[in-house]
């Protein structure tokens, strides 16, 4: 029993270092300051738990409501989940063909 959750425990720091060299790297790459890239948080937190789903699967509202349920389950700061928005929004089905519809 007791080695099972020193495993564990040792498994979730592992990951928590990890995680934090990620981030901490985004965070120190030129201009990451200013702006995080979404697309790289979203591949360096979004595959941890679950496959990674296409940002064209959802639409605007849909990745609003999803990041702002999963930015409390995957511990992202306020700024990796409006960056993380803003690259499935601005890469989800509604604006996918942006001006290529017919009934415009």
């Amino acid at each position: 029993m007791k080695k099972i959750r020193t495993s564990r425990i040792a498994t979730a720091m592992v990951g928590g270092i990890t995680l934090a060299v990620t981030i901490w790297a985004a965070a120190n790459t030129a201009g990451a300051a200013k702006m995080l890239d979404g697309a790289k948080v979203y591949a360096a937190n979004c595959g941890n738990c679950h496959s990674e789903r296409y940002p064209s699967e959802r639409t605007d509202k849909e990745w609003s409501m999803i990041v702002m349920h999963m930015q409390v389950r995957a511990r992202l700061t306020g700024d990796e989940a409006r960056a993380v928005l803003r690259y499935l929004q601005a890469n989800n089905k509604d604006n996918r063909n942006q001006g290529t519809r017919s009934d415009e």
